[in-house]
């Protein structure tokens, strides 16, 4: 793939951008001098006022420049590294617009890897599914709620209903429910649960990421959970595990289920997690498996989830 076919979607002439005003070493005072030389020459218009005003915001410009070409960078290394692409697509003009407006602004390279990620997949897929009001949501993402979020992409699992749906869920299980499904592995439950409770967002993490329209909490008393009118066998994969189970029957209700944890994706959010890279986290073979279990078992009969 030709590096300048990338660059040219968004118009910048990668040889000159990086070297262009960095003379400039007090901006403010050259548009004074700009300006003060144009009333001299009698030469003092509207255009004379634009001239001056990119001067003195130059280094904010060049900034946003030098973000957006590390973004592209990243993202060309990303095409460059997948065999299996031939072409670049071109995006619409407005969405180009848009991702530029807001990618530019980054300048902390996790984020800019994370937004390089969403460019890749834009130029390379017929059918990305990453709209303009993705972007605004994910622009929200700072720092911190970005790593939360990433770190719920590595608790990743997912579920086949036998003949039916396949689902996509971050493993988020609360300290009861914690203790609940280990209980009975003595030492191994005290380090496990230490260990995935200092990995996990917190509540209030989570619940930062559900009110900018990534994911959808359950109800503090009650995990998520899919559910049938009809019995269902479903296919738990994790890292490297394969898990079978059947569904669990409500009397009640007169339903059948399977509880899947305490949050899901909304569209932004699965449409995120496609984009994104993320190393799963080490035991969640094992953390899935108990979890499976539990719910098979005559205890989940006293203490449901």
């Amino acid at each position: 793939m030709d590096k300048k076919n990338l660059f040219d979607l968004f118009g910048i002439m990668y040889s000159d951008v990086k070297n262009v005003l960095n003379d400039i070493n007090n901006p403010k005072k050259v548009a004074q001098q700009y300006l003060i030389e144009q009333i001299k020459e009698n030469n003092f218009n509207e255009d004379t006022i634009k001239n001056a005003c990119v001067i003195m915001n130059v280094k904010k410009i060049l900034k946003r420049t030098k973000n957006l070409i590390n973004i592209i960078d990243e993202a060309e290394q990303i095409i460059n590294k997948d065999k299996s692409i031939k072409k670049i697509n071109t995006p619409d003009d407005e969405w180009l617009e848009y991702f530029e407006d807001l990618s530019s602004r980054v300048s902390d390279k996790a984020m800019q890897k994370m937004w390089a990620r969403i460019l890749a997949k834009e130029v390379t897929e017929e059918s990305s599914g990453i709209t303009k009001a993705m972007l605004n949501t994910i622009a929200l993402l700072d720092k911190e709620s970005a790593t939360n979020f990433i770190k719920l992409c590595s608790l990743v699992y997912t579920v086949q209903v036998v003949g039916g749906n396949f689902y996509t869920i971050p493993l988020v299980l609360y300290d009861m429910d914690l203790t609940r499904i280990l209980q009975k592995d003595g030492m191994m439950y005290n380090d496990l649960k230490k260990d995935y409770l200092s990995f996990c967002p917190t509540q209030n993490d989570l619940q930062y990421l559900s009110e900018l329209g990534l994911i959808i909490l359950s109800e503090a008393d009650r995990g998520a959970d899919i559910y049938s009118q009809e019995v269902m066998d479903l296919v738990f994969k994790g890292n490297e595990s394969v898990l079978e189970s059947g569904s669990i029957y409500d009397e009640e209700g007169k339903y059948y289920y399977i509880v899947t944890g305490q949050v899901n994706f909304t569209r932004i959010g699965l449409a995120l997690y496609d984009t994104i890279s993320s190393e799963k986290y080490p035991y969640l073979d094992i953390l899935l498996s108990k979890f499976i279990s539990y719910q098979n078992s005559e205890d989940y009969l006293i203490n449901p989830l």
